[in-house]
C-alpha cells in the first residue's frame, strides 16, 4: 500500500485515540520509552523527548491536515514523503517532523516551567489519564489484542501505551499551567494598563459581554438529543422552581447533571460561543441578566443562564492582548532557559518508512 493510503488507514485509526483523549510497519520498536536525546545538563529536567513522543505529535500533525491541504501543495499518492515536496524548500516529511518538533518542544517548555513553578498533576488529573487509556485498551481488547500490540499493529511500533500515557500527561498539565499562568497575569493588570492598551488599539466598542454558566447535556449519554432535550426542560423547571436564582445554586445543579468540563464563561462577547448559544444570546429578542433557557443542538442541550453583564468589548480586548503579551514574553523567556529540547539527533535518529 502506498504512502497516503497507508497515513489514510493510520490517521482513521488514530481518530479514536485523538477523540478519546480530547486532549511503530517497518521501524525499530521503542519499547525503552524513557530514552531521550539530551542537550546540555539536562539531568535535572522531569520531562525529556523521546522518539515515542515525536513520532505520536508527527502522526497528530498528520492528522491535522485537511483534504485542501493536500490539494494546495499536490501531495501524490503514488511518492514517499520524503520524496515530494510541500514547497520550495521542503518534503511533506520535512513539514510533519517541523510541526511535530515544535510541538513537543513547546509541551516540554511549559510542563518543566510547570514543575519548576511548583506545579503537578494531581490525583484526579492521573485519573482522567487514566480513564482514557482504560478506552484504548476496551477498542484493543475487542480485537483480542494488548494497547501495545494494536497500536503496533495498526499505527506505528515507536508508540506504546507508555507513549501515549507521556502525551497524555504532558497536554493535560500544560493546559493545567496556562490555566494557572492566566489567571496570575491576568491578576497583575492595572486600570492604567487597560486604558493604555485601549488607546493602542484605538477601540470604541463599549458594547457589554455577559457571563453565562451552562450545563450540557450530551447525546451520547441519551439516546438522542431530543431525550437530552427533554431532561434539560426538566432540570430548566426545577431551576426556576429555586427560590433565588444565583451562581452557586446553578453551579450546585451543573456539578450533579452536566457533561461539561466548564460551567462559568466569563466576559462572552457574540461569536465566542456555539452559534446555538450565541443566538440566543445576541439575536434579535434582547435578554436580560437572569434569563435562562434549554438550547439544543445536534451534539445534545444546553441549559444557559445569564448570569451578570461582563466587561465592556474594549475592555475585553485590551486584557486578551495584555495577557497574549505577557504569555509571549513569559514563553521566550523559558525557551532561553531550557533551549533545545528536541535534539536533531533524537530527529536523525528515527526510522519511519514515509
Amino acid at each position: 500500500m502506498k504512502t497516503y493510503a497507508r497515513l489514510l488507514c493510520v490517521l482513521l485509526a488514530l481518530c479514536c485515540i485523538f477523540v478519546l483523549a480530547s486532549c511503530k510497519g517497518g521501524g525499530k520498536g521503542d519499547n525503552d520509552t524513557d530514552k531521550t536525546e539530551d542537550t546540555g545538563d539536562m539531568t535535572e529536567l522531569k520531562f525529556k523527548a523521546s522518539e515515542g513522543l515525536l513520532v505520536y505529535y508527527i502522526y497528530k500533525a498528520a492528522y491535522e491536515f485537511t483534504e485542501e491541504d493536500l490539494i494546495e501543495h499536490n501531495f501524490d499518492i503514488e511518492k514517499s514523503l520524503k520524496d515530494q515536496m510541500y514547497d520550495d524548500q521542503h518534503t511533506w516529511y520535512d513539514i510533519l517532523v517541523m510541526r511535530a518538533t515544535d510541538t513537543l518542544a513547546s509541551l516540554l517548555v511549559w510542563c518543566n516551567a510547570a514543575v519548576a513553578d511548583g506545579v503537578e498533576l494531581d490525583a484526579a488529573d492521573l485519573q482522567s489519564i487514566e480513564n482514557a487509556l482504560i478506552q484504548h485498551r476496551i477498542i484493543a481488547a475487542a480485537e483480542g489484542r494488548t494497547l501495545d500490540d494494536y497500536l503496533a499493529k495498526e499505527i506505528n511500533p515507536y508508540i506504546t501505551e507508555a507513549v501515549l500515557q507521556a502525551a497524555y500527561e504532558l497536554e493535560h498539565l500544560s493546559q493545567k499551567y496556562s490555566g494557572i499562568l492566566e489567571e496570575r497575569f491576568a491578576g497583575s493588570i492595572t486600570d492604567e494598563m487597560i486604558q493604555e492598551q485601549i488607546t493602542q488599539n484605538s477601540s470604541t466598542d463599549t458594547t457589554p459581554t455577559k457571563n453565562i454558566c451552562v450545563i450540557v447535556l450530551s447525546s451520547e449519554v441519551y439516546d438522542s438529543p431530543e431525550d437530552a432535550a427533554a431532561e434539560a426542560e426538566n432540570i430548566l423547571n426545577r431551576l426556576r422552581a429555586e427560590e433565588q436564582m444565583t451562581y452557586e445554586v446553578f453551579e450546585k445543579y451543573a456539578a450533579e447533571y452536566s457533561h461539561g468540563k466548564e460551567i462559568y464563561f466569563e466576559n462572552v462577547a457574540k461569536g465566542d460561543m456555539r452559534s446555538e448559544i450565541d443566538g440566543w444570546l445576541y439575536g434579535a429578542e434582547a435578554r436580560q441578566v437572569g434569563d435562562m433557557a434549554v438550547i439544543s443542538s445536534d451534539y445534545g442541550a444546553y441549559i444557559v443562564y445569564y448570569e451578570s453583564d461582563g466587561d465592556p468589548v474594549n475592555v475585553v480586548n485590551a486584557k486578551t492582548a495584555l495577557v497574549d503579551k505577557m504569555f509571549e514574553d513569559w514563553f521566550n523567556q523559558m525557551k532561553e532557559k531550557y533551549g533545545t529540547l528536541v535534539s536533531e539527533e533524537l530527529i536523525e535518529g528515527l526510522e519511519l518508512d514515509f
